[in-house]
């Protein structure tokens, strides 16, 4: 599973010269990863459930950006600090 997820990431890295790797920001990098690695849990029969990769990408879709909402949330009341720009 950890090689899908490695070849789901290096299908969105731009590979250029200064990026050999997508930025973790971009919220397809999440999604991508996810469906791989389930797909392939599917494939390996160690899935607890068995979804479709239509199924997969909305789930992953839906979970990541409500994660993302509760972060801005939480950043935007200053429950929290803002993640320092190095780090995205």
């Amino acid at each position: 599973m950890a090689r899908a997820a490695a070849h789901a990431l290096a299908a969105l890295a731009p590979l250029d010269e200064e990026h050999v790797l997508p930025s973790m920001d971009d919220p397809r990098v999440a999604v991508e990863q996810a469906v791989a690695v389930g797909l392939e849990a599917r494939r390996e029969g160690v899935a607890a459930v068995s979804r479709t990769e239509d199924d997969l990408r909305a789930a992953a879709t839906s979970a990541i950006a409500s994660a993302r909402a509760a972060l801005a949330e939480l950043v935007g009341s200053g429950r929290i600090p803002p993640p320092p720009p190095d780090a995205l």
